[in-house]
């Protein structure tokens, strides 16, 4: 029989580390996004052809709507 423990961890973290924690995953989106940026434009077109023929259709009407 597998045994279960519970262990409750308080962690306390300062706004400090939170603030170069956020500033690295800036950092790193950024490179991401350079590397990535031909594929992100086509993503881009692809999305906007399909929002666009949805529309034409009124597909998207009752979405429009709503939101």
């Amino acid at each position: 029989m597998e045994k279960i423990i519970e262990r409750k961890k308080t962690v306390k973290i300062t706004e400090e580390y939170l603030d170069k924690y956020i500033a690295h995953l800036k950092m790193v989106y950024s490179e991401w996004e350079a590397e990535n940026a031909e594929w992100l434009d086509k993503t881009e077109k692809v999305i906007e052809k399909v929002v666009g023929e949805l529309e034409d259709a009124g597909s998207l009407q009752p979405y429009r709507e709503v939101a």
